[in-house]
């Protein structure tokens, strides 16, 4: 595969800084849609007739939806699709019994290249280092650990008590804080939802989210392909939000929003919401059980407030400010600077999953999101490894930092965190930009930033 340096729009003729991205997806362009619109676009794109890929190989998994051990959705959600990229990194231990299982239901071999800009080469960086790591999960499990628990409940907890007493003393303070303490219990929904199934994903619905739209949008897009032109996270915020180096941005979609991201973080909870609520009036989306978990919150805000105008501003209240800091942390954590990998920049030749991965991420170097697992919890740390494997907890991320560094060096791979100040005015500074940068320019961007990823 050749890396490609763009001059300007990634459209049918030019679709991709990788190669593997052979046509442009269907219908990216179409603004204002939901989640589910983006997953229907991947099946036409995929174009598996209600099966499953994994590499060249089409299954059958029809039967296997209901045992599937980390829950049915996850089948569910991805029938018809390539699931290549989520095979691997959900299946971490004993690999080879897992492949045994999927040989079951084998139906054909396939010579369509992969709609993909991934490789997972055994002598490539990424199965290298998932093999070194699977004695070392096999020992510690990849399950959450009782402190981590216990640090998601007490936050639910702290959330109710807080909703309770802002509510029934109408203070508006107390009610930002409850809001921002629903925030710290979706972030941390976040590393319980790219695992098996488990309650502690549904917290995330007591906001105005859903956990159901989250598994498509960021674990089956957003993780599987970050930052590139199939990454729902990017294209579900644009025109608003315009995050790859396109030359025809207008001056308010590079400049405007340092004014109005503010707004818009407040309020896209809010429009996920609304959208979803017309679909499912409309009957073009199914009412799931966990969708009323966020009215059972309104109507505890209306029972405790001394009336109901009180108690619904209580409600929308919390939820906007949850809104905001939640995208305050999700949007500028991780993934936008112009020394971070976009779409349109130049790719690496060796378009390994795990390094392309990295190319797309940058690790904060503050000590305090470093050495506090709850920190972490709440404002998306370990997040370079969360990527590599995110279906292995927070917490026990930590056992695999020093093989994972140790492959780095061996590959002579280097990916220099940054601060979360600098992370803040990069993502800025990338929304402004309107050139795609070479592996060169973006290393030169790099050079800035002293400290190394953990």
């Amino acid at each position: 595969m050749v890396p490609k340096i763009h001059s300007g729009e990634l459209n049918s003729e030019n679709p991709s800084s990788y190669s593997g991205i052979w046509k442009y997806p269907t219908n990216r362009d179409v603004h204002f849609q939901s989640v589910l619109d983006w997953i229907t676009n991947k099946r036409k794109d995929d174009d598996l007739n209600g099966l499953w890929r994994v590499n060249n190989k089409i299954y059958n998994l029809e039967t296997f939806v209901k045992h599937h051990p980390g829950g049915s959705d996850w089948l569910e959600i991805s029938r018809g699709t390539d699931i290549t990229e989520a095979f691997q990194v959900s299946h971490i231990i004993n690999p080879i019994a897992v492949e045994k299982t999927l040989e079951r239901y084998f139906v054909r071999d396939t010579t369509t290249p992969r709609y993909s800009p991934y490789t997972f080469e055994e002598d490539g960086f990424y199965k290298i280092l998932k093999k070194r790591i699977q004695p070392i999960m096999k020992e510690v499990g990849t399950g959450p650990t009782d402190e981590i628990k216990r640090m998601m409940d007490s936050i639910v907890f702290g959330f109710f008590c807080l909703s309770i007493l802002g509510t029934f003393l109408n203070s508006t303070w107390l009610q930002i804080l409850a809001g921002l303490f629903l925030a710290m219990v979706a972030i941390g929904a976040h590393n319980f939802a790219h695992l098996k199934h488990n309650w502690r994903t549904y917290c995330l619905d007591l906001t105005w989210a859903s956990s159901f739209e989250f598994r498509i949008s960021h674990v089956f897009s957003h993780h599987c392909f970050p930052n590139t032109i199939l990454d729902a996270e990017l294209s579900l915020f644009e025109p608003i939000l315009e995050f790859l180096p396109k030359a025809n941005k207008n001056w308010i979609q590079r400049h405007g929003p340092i004014v109005y991201n503010h707004v818009l973080y407040s309020i896209l909870f809010g429009m996920a919401f609304l959208t979803r609520w017309m679909r499912v009036i409309e009957r073009k989306q199914l009412l799931r059980p966990e969708f009323l978990l966020v009215w059972f919150h309104l109507a505890l805000c209306l029972v405790i407030g001394s009336d109901m105008t009180s108690g619904l501003t209580s409600w929308v209240t919390t939820q906007l400010t949850c809104s905001y800091f939640y995208h305050l942390c999700a949007i500028n954590s991780a993934h936008h600077a112009p020394s971070i990998f976009h779409d349109g920049d130049e790719a690496r030749k060796d378009p390994d999953f795990g390094l392309c991965q990295l190319d797309a991420v940058r690790e904060r170097s503050d000590s305090l999101i470093q050495n506090s697992l709850f920190v972490q919890l709440v404002v998306l740390g370990e997040h370079s490894l969360h990527h590599l494997f995110p279906t292995i907890c927070n917490s026990k991320l930590k056992y695999i930092r020093a093989v994972f560094e140790e492959t780095l060096e061996e590959f002579g791979e280097n990916f220099p965190a940054m601060s979360s100040w600098d992370h803040f005015k990069g993502c800025l500074e990338q929304l402004r930009r309107s050139s795609p940068k070479s592996i060169e320019e973006r290393k030169a961007e790099e050079a800035k930033f002293s400290s190394k990823s953990k």
